[in-house]
């Protein structure tokens, strides 16, 4: 009985040692998967924004909406096809804003296991407005790409380009922040408010700088809410409220506005803790990420 009683006390300490190895491991391989499917969708996004010049309004999760197919971007009608009509609160659901929702996967040629996460979960997929736009309406388009260097003396050489890369701001409240968790912006400058015109419009101001003339902005954001789902948009459709005892930054990212944040993961419970996994592109980053094109170049 003594041997037996030691022998499966010693059973129970390894098996507690195991379990200490294999819980992290797990966690570790849902986060590398979860990353691997967000560099996917970004890299399908990025190849929709190079064919279309713009980027996809996001996808109502829920099951029993009946104004577009189910996965097919808001606005985008009973076929899933239709242009949508963005107004000054942008993608618009039933006369109801939408701009942040799950990746709309129809509309990318995705199916539905694409954009959820290693823990069941949809992808939240927030979009700047601005970026969703029609490039065949003739929307105002900033000064660097009424440029020597986009027109070469020849107006409307690709308006549609410039359209998305060099949008105007028309659609307001739809910039997007992404930061560290004390706030500081990781992508530090914010857009030029001036300078916007028609795309036919030569620009004869001063020489255009980074700093002072800057266009280059967050487009969209994807957000895994991780393990604890606190803010996610579940696969049923409804969105799992943010958690009152996890961390201020997962909140920040489950709260519908137009901040989020972006740090190194958080073990710790209580207010400390997090576990989301953070991605977003500007305009410039979704061309740069398939290799073949930029928006420096017409």
């Amino acid at each position: 009985m003594i041997e037996l009683a030691v022998s499966l006390a010693v059973m129970g300490l390894v098996i507690a040692m195991c379990l200490q190895i294999a819980i992290p491991l797990t966690q570790q391989r849902k986060v590398s998967v979860t990353k691997d499917n967000m560099a996917r969708i970004i890299n399908t996004l990025s190849v929709y924004a190079q064919r279309n010049s713009r980027i996809p309004c996001p996808a109502d999760p829920t099951t029993t909406n009946t104004t577009q197919p189910v996965g097919a971007e808001v606005g985008s009608g009973a076929s899933g096809n239709a242009m949508p009509t963005l107004t000054a609160s942008g993608c618009m659901n039933n006369g109801v804003a939408y701009n942040e929702g799950i990746v709309p996967y129809r509309t990318l040629g995705l199916i539905k296991t694409d954009v959820i996460d290693a823990h069941g979960n949809y992808y939240t997929y927030r979009v700047n407005a601005n970026f969703a736009r029609d490039p065949t309406i003739a929307n105002n388009v900033h000064g660097w790409c009424r440029s020597s260097s986009w027109i070469s003396g020849v107006l409307n050489r690709n308006p549609m380009r410039a359209r998305f890369c060099c949008s105007d701001k028309s659609l307001a409240g739809q910039e997007l922040s992404v930061t560290d968790a004390s706030g500081v912006a990781l992508y530090p400058f914010t857009r030029d408010n001036s300078n916007y015109a028609a795309v036919d419009t030569l620009y004869a101001g001063p020489t255009l700088t980074q700093t002072s003339n800057n266009i280059t902005t967050v487009i969209f954001v994807l957000v895994s809410h991780g393990e604890n789902r606190s803010g996610a948009f579940l696969e049923d459709g409804n969105r799992s409220p943010s958690l009152s005892n996890t961390g201020t930054s997962e909140s920040e990212n489950g709260d519908a506005d137009t901040t989020y944040i972006y740090r190194t993961r958080v073990e710790l419970s209580g207010t400390a803790h997090y576990d989301d996994v953070v991605a977003w592109r500007t305009q410039d980053q979704v061309f740069a990420e398939t290799g073949s094109g930029s928006c420096a170049l017409p």
